[in-house]
């Protein structure tokens, strides 16, 4: 390599790295707050994909703020037109939330059928559907890339979740709860995430005799590590389980502080 190279590449050496908002998959059961959490963030837009009304039916009961939202799209084109919105238009939001994945997964499945496949059973058979579909899923998360980098945008994706099968490598298999999207774009959302914060209630176990009996509570809690029983990750420093507390508010200031700790470290 000669010198004058050399020297290019010296003036491209970075020194300090450019803080973006994050991106978060938000994933849990029914119930266990995901969309009066993400309603929380500061100057917040929401998309509610077909199907996924749990913010609208909150805020009809006056359970979450006033949040702009898109009126629920019903199609994948639909939701990249709200998107490229976000890219082009004057706005002051700081936040978007999509609430779920599952649906719209289903979307961009529809979408893909509809463009290359004669029907669904061509897209499924032999996994020849995921081949092409994987690269335009990372497409679509970097189209929210696009919105950390040039409008300053954080990235909240929100997902139910369910119980699957696990196959182990290093021993017999087990369940454990994923958010529901199939393999392919489940993978490469967990990898694109910055954290993967998994809901859910805090149950006990009491014995009667033989036999456990689950006991359930109220109490909601976040996981922020994986485990063998849930899918979850993070890069903030967060501790591996944050109080969700008694309401959304409560729960996200103590999410917020646990972000200022990890900093910290």
């Amino acid at each position: 390599m000669n010198t004058t190279a050399t020297e290019n590449l010296r003036d491209l050496i970075r020194k300090e790295v450019t803080e973006k908002r994050s991106r978060f998959l938000i994933t849990g059961g029914e119930g266990t707050g995901k969309s009066t959490f993400v309603s929380q963030f500061p100057k917040p837009f929401g998309i509610l994909a077909r199907g996924e009304t749990g913010y609208d039916t909150l805020r009809s009961a006056g359970l979450v703020p006033q949040v702009d939202t898109a009126p629920e799209v019903m199609t994948f084109k639909e939701l990249q037109a709200w998107i490229q919105y976000l890219l082009d238009e004057d706005h002051d939001y700081e936040w978007l939330f999509i609430d779920g994945m599952g649906s719209v997964e289903r979307m961009f499945v529809e979408d893909l059928i509809a463009r290359y496949y004669k029907n669904a059973d061509d897209f499924h058979d032999f996994g020849r559907g995921w081949k092409r579909g994987g690269p335009s899923w990372d497409a679509f998360l970097g189209s929210m890339d696009r919105l950390r980098e040039e409008r300053d945008m954080g990235i909240c994706l929100v997902a139910h979740s369910h119980a699957t099968m696990f196959n182990n490598p290093k021993g017999e298999d087990y369940h454990r709860w994923t958010p529901d999207l199939t393999n392919t774009p489940l993978n490469i959302t967990v990898r694109w995430a910055d954290a993967v914060l998994f809901f859910d209630f805090v149950d006990t176990v009491s014995k009667v005799g033989r036999k456990a009996k689950g006991v359930g509570g109220n109490k909601r809690v976040m996981h922020t590590h994986r485990t063998a029983a849930y899918v979850a990750k993070e890069r903030h420093g967060l501790p591996e389980t944050i109080s969700l507390g008694s309401d959304g508010k409560e729960g996200f200031d103590n999410f917020i502080e646990a972000m200022n700790e990890g900093k910290k470290l």
